[in-house]
């Protein structure tokens, strides 16, 4: 799909010209009114060169999220709650609205933390064209900066959300916790962060094809290779990661559990020395094929339930919809044996059952999750228990 650089008004029957270019690495084409013997002349088609900066900075789904007027009406509501006149806050989120819809709603300063230079200028732009200028200050690299840059004074409001370039799981925003545990002597008593409370959210599911990418050839127009499929098994073993990132809306696929939390993080304490664990069940909904767990993280803005983000379930409190609440108070969207609506600018985690196994409504999942503050990284084992038997 080509995105043409302008909209072009078109009635039926209506002929239009369409130009096109290429060079030896790129194609790129323009549409315009009328046909291409009445245009003329040569048209001058320019190669679309990014000269902002943004196009570098957030890929395609970015941009989608960037362009989610209902997201950041959910963080503008939540700030318009929290943040007072005159109050210093710190956003630490990548090349985000964040930092300029504070300082609109009335912060004396916002202190924008960035992790790469180009997201560094990217900013700046944006706080030049908004016009806030002194308002809003750029710090690009670590959080000892914010130290430097408050000259003795204190920060009432910490908020992400959370966003970062480098995360590839849903979980890796959980940077976000360390970041504020770091910056806790620089904080207001009472000072507020935003959001409040982390969730990770599993939903079991059967996928119609995006399980194949871990399942075995076996046998092909009468060639067996299942020896050369052992081999792969035995070094994605060693090798794969156990849980991989996937825009799950791009792949059809039927919910067998209702989303069940399976651990709860509080932001605003600070990120605990030993490890976390939790065990538990999923009860499923309806019988089919189990091949896969689709993991993501629910972000609490307020803590109290009401204004939710959500990294997996497009829509995790629709008016009207049934819902579902699981141990730590979390509410879901249900969706028994439906497909579910995921969020498109954003991918999700699926860890990939061993083998797929045949379920009913009397099977159940059992879970065990381990995350290891040292590293920040997930360790997930799910096994399928039919009626008394264990399969993984």
């Amino acid at each position: 799909v080509y995105f043409n650089h302008q909209a072009v008004q078109v009635e039926k029957g209506q002929q239009v010209a369409l130009h096109g270019r290429h060079d030896d690495y790129s194609m790129w084409f323009q549409v315009q009114q009328g046909s291409t013997n009445s245009t003329g002349s040569e048209v001058s088609l320019e190669r679309p060169v990014c000269r902002c900066g943004g196009h570098m900075v957030w890929s395609r789904p970015r941009l989608g999220m960037l362009n989610d007027t209902s997201r950041w009406h959910t963080y503008a509501s939540v700030l318009r709650q929290v943040l007072a006149h005159g109050q210093t806050c710190v956003s630490v989120s990548d090349a985000s609205w964040l930092p300029l819809i504070a300082a609109r709603l009335g912060a004396q300063e916002v202190f924008a933390l960035e992790s790469s230079d180009l997201g560094s200028r990217v900013t700046h732009k944006l706080i030049a064209a908004n016009n806030l200028q002194g308002k809003v200050h750029v710090l690009q690299g670590s959080e000892d900066q914010v130290g430097t840059a408050l000259r003795d004074r204190k920060v009432a409001v910490v908020t992400a959300e959370p966003y970062y370039t480098s995360s590839l799981l849903p979980w890796h925003s959980l940077y976000f916790w360390y970041i504020c545990t770091r910056l806790r002597p620089l904080l207001t008593p009472g000072a507020a962060i935003l959001p409040v409370r982390a969730a990770l959210v599993a939903m079991v599911m059967s996928f119609e094809n995006l399980w194949r990418l871990r399942a075995p050839v076996g046998t092909v127009e009468g060639f067996d290779i299942s020896l050369m499929d052992q081999m792969v098994k035995d070094h994605s073993v060693q090798t794969d990661e156990r849980v991989e990132p996937h825009p799950l809306w791009e792949y059809p696929g039927v919910g067998l559990s209702d989303p069940v939390t399976l651990m709860n993080f509080d932001l605003t304490q600070p990120v605990p020395a030993e490890n976390m664990a939790a065990t538990g069940e999923i009860s499923l909904n309806c019988s089919g094929s189990c091949n896969a767990v689709a993991l993501w993280m629910d972000y609490d803005l307020l803590g109290d339930g009401s204004h939710i983000i959500s990294t997996g379930l497009k829509n995790p409190q629709p008016d009207g919809t049934p819902h579902t609440t699981h141990p730590g108070g979390t509410t879901h969207t249900t969706h028994p044996c439906g497909r579910p609506q995921w969020d498109p600018h954003i991918r999700q985690g699926v860890y990939f059952m061993d083998t797929p196994v045949q379920v009913t409504p009397d099977s159940r999942l059992l879970y065990q999750v381990t995350f290891t503050p040292g590293d920040g990284q997930m360790v997930f084992q799910f096994d399928v228990e039919n009626s008394g038997d264990k399969n993984r």
